[in-house]
């Protein structure tokens, strides 16, 4: 649609020379195109922008002096690309061990109503990366604090149109623990207890820092992995173990 299209006609006549000879340029879609004479050699040319898209019957008439004309008729066709497709990112908000899937939330519309396919571009942090050339990016690509770009371009069998866009960052995922004991079990009221977290796991890799805090019969009674008291037979102890990451809880 945005490109200029160049025709050429050769006209000949027995008895006026090519600049004595009209011609006249008509299409289907858009009527007259133009009117005008032939150079010295024969040649008419002409070139045009902003046809519309679609297919065009163009047809060339050329007229001497005594008002006889011949015609040539070609078919040629405007292409109208696709416009951009809407372009969603999910999960949100997403983590370090989550797929990002590309998803068309509105469809791209051809002009000429042609089938059309979706090509898929990432990026992370403003650089092209390679990682995916489908809809779905990977976990393993991506890492914490990254904020990634999919451009959707909607292409017909001629050329592609304008990328439809969807950002979407990658946030820490919090910790986790799967047990914690309290040791010597059962205990003596003179015991100093001990509390071991097990199972920290953070899919971001950071480091371990889970605090302990213990309550005494529901009072709140000290923090770190032991405690030592003064301790009456019948008293329930608990140790709360919080996963930490350094940035958030699990």
């Amino acid at each position: 649609e945005d490109e200029e299209v160049a025709l050429l006609a050769g006209v000949a006549d027995a008895e006026d020379p090519p600049t004595a000879l009209s011609v006249s340029w008509v299409s289907d879609l858009d009527g007259v195109l133009a009117e005008g004479t032939a150079n010295a050699a024969g040649r008419a040319d002409l070139a045009l922008g902003g046809l519309t898209a679609g297919t065009h019957l163009l047809t060339v008439t050329v007229t001497d002096t005594d008002g006889l004309s011949a015609t040539e008729m070609v078919e040629f066709r405007v292409n109208g690309l696709p416009d951009a497709p809407g372009v969603a990112l999910s999960p949100a908000p997403a983590y370090t061990n989550d797929d990002l899937v590309a998803a068309i939330s509105a469809a791209a519309i051809d002009p000429d109503g042609d089938p059309l396919t979706y090509t898929y571009a990432w990026s992370v942090d403003g650089v092209a990366s390679t990682a995916s050339a489908t809809d779905t990016l990977p976990a393993s690509a991506t890492a914490r604090g990254e904020t990634w770009t999919v451009e959707v371009r909607a292409a017909d069998a001629w050329g592609a149109g304008p990328a439809g866009s969807a950002v979407l960052g990658v946030e820490n995922t919090p910790p986790a623990l799967t047990s914690v004991d309290i040791t010597p079990d059962p205990a003596t009221r003179s015991a100093t207890l001990t509390c071991t977290p097990s199972g920290f796991s953070d899919a971001d890799g950071d480091a371990d820092q889970t605090t302990m805090e213990w309550t005494v019969d529901g009072a709140a009674a000290g923090s770190g992995p032991t405690l030592t008291a003064a301790f009456t037979t019948g008293q329930l102890v608990i140790c709360a173990a919080t996963p930490f990451d350094g940035t958030d809880i699990g």
